[in-house]
């Protein structure tokens, strides 16, 4: 029979696709495995100040590759940053990158994005607003080990992990399985999904943090997704998140995780 630890654990990971466990940070390189999409996708914020439905609106703008993108706008702001949940301001819009511009359009009218800055236009070519890229970051990103906490990994090594891999930059790869077994804890792990444009669904950075090897709760690139189970955030094939406030690919993102043994 194994042995399982029952204690709170603070299990910070960091990870490129795949769990880890806490430590000092190593050094945050950007992969390079960007385009010339990437400076577009992400999320935008601003007001809308000639309108019907004057007020905030939040954008999120997802590339799908080969200078295609959709976007998708947030009544209110973006989630978990102002949005209700309920009503999106703007449905699905489509768009294309042209050099430094990329443009998107919808029943709406046209937006259109360059050096940051979204403008927004009418069907009728009138001017409703310019919101700006912004970039946000989870509260515990870096966060520092409780007193007692188990520490699993620090950047330097992976010698608490079975069949656990370093990549060249110091971050433990996803596809291992720590040692150490545990019942009831906490763990805190940090996360970055890479950025695969041209893949869908699952294809898309698919990997996840499995508590005592049952229960997985998802990582993959669910940015400006409805939030699924088997997507960021959600027990797998158990329960939906319930709110998607995955970041865009590439970004470092953080799970805060209460486990209780059954």
């Amino acid at each position: 029979m194994k042995q399982f630890l029952n204690s709170t654990v603070l299990i910070a990971l960091l990870v490129i696709t795949g769990p880890s466990t806490w430590a000092a940070a190593p050094a945050r390189s950007q992969q390079e495995t960007t385009d010339e999409d990437f400076a577009f996708q992400g999320e935008y914020v601003g007001e809308l100040t000639a309108a019907e439905d004057v007020g905030k609106l939040g954008v999120q703008v997802i590339a799908l590759g080969k200078g295609k993108f959709k976007a998708i706008g947030y009544h209110g702001g973006l989630p978990g940053d102002g949005w209700n949940g309920e009503q999106l301001m703007r449905p699905e819009s489509t768009g294309e990158r042209s050099g430094d511009t990329m443009t998107l359009t919808d029943q709406f009218g046209t937006v259109t994005i360059k050096d940051g800055e979204m403008a927004i236009m009418s069907s009728d070519g009138i001017p409703l607003g310019t919101l700006k890229k912004v970039t946000r970051e989870s509260p515990t990103l870096n966060k520092s080990p409780e007193q007692g906490a188990i520490v699993l990994f620090d950047g330097k090594n992976a010698d608490q992990w079975e069949n656990g891999k370093l990549s060249e930059d110091g971050l433990l790869l996803p596809g291992t399985t720590s040692k150490r077994k545990f019942g009831s804890h906490q763990l805190h792990i940090e996360f970055r999904i890479p950025f695969q444009p041209e893949q869908s669904g699952q294809g898309r950075g698919n990997s996840g943090v499995y508590l005592q090897g049952r229960y997985e709760v998802q990582m993959l690139d669910s940015f400006g997704l409805e939030g699924k189970d088997n997507e960021c955030g959600g027990l797998y094939s158990v329960k939906a998140c319930d709110l998607n406030m995955c970041f865009p690919p590439m970004s470092w993102q953080t799970y805060d995780i209460e486990f209780t043994a059954a």
